[in-house]
């Protein structure tokens, strides 16, 4: 904005003060006299009278990540070739508005503002409007190729309902226009994503409503965060969201590979796409005054970018859409695969295993993130009855393999296994018997000269939070002279109480295999462990720290690492 407003001064649109940065238009007296004086920029306008306005030229072109590699004003062939990069990215080419290498008031409008010039031509657009035949063909006739439509939800105080019908696909079909579809039941405010649930609970219901109506494979389905968002909030919320939404888009249940989407604005796109959260951008570029607009480049996976609200467009009835520039990275849906209506009974059995899926995805992120393993299930995705690679961590004694393995059933642990029942509370904290389980641990682990003791007493106690009920086992798998083997596993058998109708079970489980180097001067004390195993806690802690010779050996430095880790942890409310 305070681009603009120094545009408005070099015009002399404006000789006072700005003391309010989002009073700053580029509106119609700025364009009138853009278009008068200075017209258009290019290499042969260098004199003095143009330098201030190459100049924010320049500077719109640097904030937008071109950078010219001066900013004197003087309009050489370097502002003109980034000028011509900009016009390309930006897809402001080919639709009669500008002359490649030059900055008419239509780049310029583009350089200085997120949503550029809104009168400018779109191939794209998307409404909330349930379409007939009559609209489905006006918006083609229109030279529109692609719609955005929703998956689910209702629009209005009257509710109307604003998700993609079969009828009405059949309609878009017919007219030769492509979908692009938007999940958005919400996301207007910040409180709608502090609860990383809610991530699991949108995945799922994208997914289902996707499949309901035959949206084909590898299609991308934008998720909208739809407010002016701060980074604060991106850290603390939205990444979080999307990276419950991708740990549902990466297992096995999201069997038509259906693709991340996010619909943002620029920051916030950029962001979650460059933490591989989202494949492409749908870009909320009308609201110029949005902190993640103002002075941020258009994401570099846009594929449609919203820049103009049109409130009635020409049909019968009327109605109205946005106007969405188009860059060709999401080629959007021609075709639908064909299925049948879902009768209310199959509605409801598969609403019933959503539900299922939804808390299964949501424990295992619970467990997950205070252990700071989540970013790797992510890119694994989830899959059930198989031992999944986490990590090796080597020492000069040889090496510690981390796997993890996810259960629908919970197998029942050996009688001198270590169980601690999760218990909660009526103010939401640990109850005194299971913290008081946690707290003995650790001060066995201490006692025995293990690093940060406290700190892994700490995670299980976030684990414990986030889970709210169910056990925690430790068990001793295995011990020979240079392997070792152990688990800790997180189960519960009532994965949802509070739905009577459904049982569902679910386990993680953290596989630790210790091996020792064969020519190395330590061993692990295997008739010790043996004689130890099942005289309680203190036997578990004593084993695992008696496994070597010398107090410091490999497996403290087990613990030492998920202490690290728990250095970064994000506890899950």
């Amino acid at each position: 904005m305070s681009l603009v407003g120094a545009l408005q001064a070099a015009e002399g649109v404006t000789t006072e003060l700005i003391t309010d940065l989002n009073s700053v238009n580029f509106g119609e007296k700025t364009t009138d006299v853009y278009n008068i004086f200075p017209i258009s920029l290019n290499t042969e306008r260098n004199s003095a009278s143009y330098v201030p306005f190459n100049k924010l030229a320049q500077y719109g072109l640097y904030f937008n990540g071109y950078n010219p590699g001066r900013f004197d004003g003087i309009y050489d062939s370097a502002t003109r070739s980034m000028v011509e990069a900009f016009q390309e990215f930006y897809c402001l080419t080919g639709i009669g508005l500008v002359k490649a290498g030059e900055v008419n008031v239509s780049t310029m409008k583009s350089l200085l503002t997120s949503k550029g010039d809104t009168g400018r031509s779109a191939k794209a657009c998307d409404c909330a409007t349930v379409l007939n035949r009559q609209q489905a063909l006006d918006l083609k006739r229109a030279d529109y190729t692609h719609v955005g439509r929703y998956l689910t939800g209702t629009v209005g105080q009257e509710y109307t309902p604003k998700y993609m019908t079969l009828e009405e696909i059949s309609y878009i079909e017919e007219a030769g226009l492509a979908v692009f579809p938007i999940y958005q039941d919400g996301g207007y405010y910040p409180e709608y994503f502090q609860n990383p649930s809610r991530g699991s609970v949108d995945a799922q219901t994208a997914v289902l409503a996707a499949e309901r109506i035959g949206v084909p494979v590898n299609s991308t389905i934008y998720f909208a965060v739809d407010f002016d968002c701060y980074e604060y909030q991106i850290d603390s919320y939205i990444i979080p969201y999307f990276k419950c939404i991708n740990i549902f888009f990466n297992s096995v249940k999201n069997y038509k590979n259906y693709k991340v989407g996010i619909y943002a604005p620029r920051y916030v796109c950029t962001k979650v796409s460059e933490l591989g959260l989202a494949k492409t951008s749908f870009v909320a570029d009308m609201s110029t005054g949005f902190s993640c607009n103002l002075g941020f480049p258009i994401p570099f996976n846009w594929a449609f970018d919203q820049f103009c609200e049109i409130t009635s467009f020409a049909s019968s009835p009327s109605f109205p859409i946005d106007k969405d520039a188009y860059s060709g990275r999401d080629a959007g849906i021609s075709v639908f695969d064909k299925v049948e209506e879902k009768t209310p009974e199959e509605i409801e059995k598969e609403n019933q295993e959503a539900n299922i899926e939804i808390a299964r995805n949501q424990f295992i992120y619970d467990v997950l993130e205070p252990l700071g393993y989540l970013d790797k299930i992510l890119d694994i995705g989830i899959e059930y009855n198989q031992e999944i690679p986490l990590g090796v961590f080597a020492s000069p004694d040889g090496e510690i393999e981390l796997t993890a393995e996810f259960s629908t059933q919970v197998r029942k642990p050996a009688a001198e296994a270590y169980n601690i029942e999760i218990t909660i509370d009526n103010s939401g904290s640990l109850t005194a018997g299971c913290q008081n389980q946690i707290t003995e641990i650790s001060t066995e682990l201490d006692l025995n000269g293990i690093n940060e003791a406290d700190a892994f007493g700490e995670i299980l106690s976030n684990i414990a939070l986030s889970v709210k009920s169910g056990n925690i086992t430790f068990e001793i798998n295995e011990v020979t002279s240079y392997y070792a083997e152990f688990s800790i596993a997180v189960s519960t058998e009532n994965l949802m109480p509070d739905d009577s109708k459904l049982e569902a079970a679910i386990s993680v489980t953290l596989h630790f295999k210790i091996s020792l180097n064969g020519n190395g001067d330590k061993q692990f004390d295997a008739e010790k462990a043996i004689v130890l195993v099942g005289v309680g806690v203190a036997a578990i802690v004593f084993a695992v720290a008696m496994f070597f010779l010398l107090p410091e050996g490999a497996f403290a430095s087990i613990f030492a690492a998920l202490a690290q880790i728990g250095k970064f942890i994000i506890p899950v409310s």
